[in-house]
């Protein structure tokens, strides 16, 4: 059996539509690829109960399931230093639950030869206005990256718990001390704004609640960039939470 080429590392929480989806692409990628999907205390849809209805064939990706045990409102930031901890290979690609990346694409990754001190982003074509986004790297939180420049850069500041754009500051470390290169692949963004997108006139936002007849994260704060400048750092443990790997 050859080695895995890289790790697809999700989080996920309390959107079956968006798991199912994913399970669609999924069960169609090449081998050589291991899904390491976190679900990060979701309370009405648990990853877990949905995976029955993944069906990977033999010559297709392997999967592992981890379980964050409580409920911290918002902490994607957490589970990403949880897969880049546990991952089986020194390449992530780490992925949104709203992206898709296609058969095809995920054959391009395998072939690319890595080169550490990089970071390998992906056009995006936006589903939802049909358009290939040519302003910007990719989506900011889509990117291949090694495992040693993961924890150079100081991995995700665990302080935002409960908050979004603590991947901006954990980015911009990064950045300082990688080159951002084009993977050459693209990927599709399923929906707009969710969980926490820019909004004019909002510097910042804060996760306050699940609106389950949205379903949709729709409650925001603003911060200032000072405000979040000083919590930065607050805490210093990574995996401070409880978790438990399921499959």
């Amino acid at each position: 059996m050859k080695p895995l080429r890289f790790t697809a590392g999700y989080t996920y929480y309390n959107e079956p539509s968006r798991l199912r989806e994913l399970f669609n692409v999924w069960e169609k990628w090449p081998s050589g690829v291991e899904i390491f999907l976190v679900d990060d205390g979701s309370p009405d849809f648990p990853a877990i109960d949905l995976i029955k209805e993944l069906n990977l064939p033999d010559y297709g990706p392997t999967i592992q399931v981890w379980r964050v045990t409580r409920d911290l409102g918002f902490n994607s930031h957490g589970c990403r230093n949880l897969i880049a901890k546990y991952a089986p290979t020194d390449w992530i690609a780490f992925f949104d639950s709203d992206i898709i990346i296609y058969p095809p694409d995920v054959a391009q990754l395998k072939r690319i030869q890595f080169t550490k001190g990089s970071v390998y982003y992906h056009k995006i074509y936006q589903r939802y206005n049909q358009v290939v986004d040519k302003k910007t790297i990719g989506h900011q939180n889509c990117f291949v990256v090694n495992k040693d420049d993961f924890w150079e850069a100081g991995g995700y500041d665990e302080s935002f718990t409960g908050l979004h754009y603590g991947d901006r500051e954990f980015l911009k470390r990064l950045h300082d001390i990688t080159n951002i290169r084009d993977s050459g692949c693209k990927i599709e963004g399923t929906e707009q704004g969710k969980h926490g997108r820019v909004i004019p006139g909002l510097d910042k936002m804060e996760y306050i609640g699940y609106e389950e007849k949205l379903e949709n994260y729709v409650y925001i704060t603003p911060f200032t960039a000072e405000e979040m400048d000083n919590m930065a750092g607050t805490k210093n443990t990574k995996l401070d939470f409880p978790f438990i790997r399921l499959l």
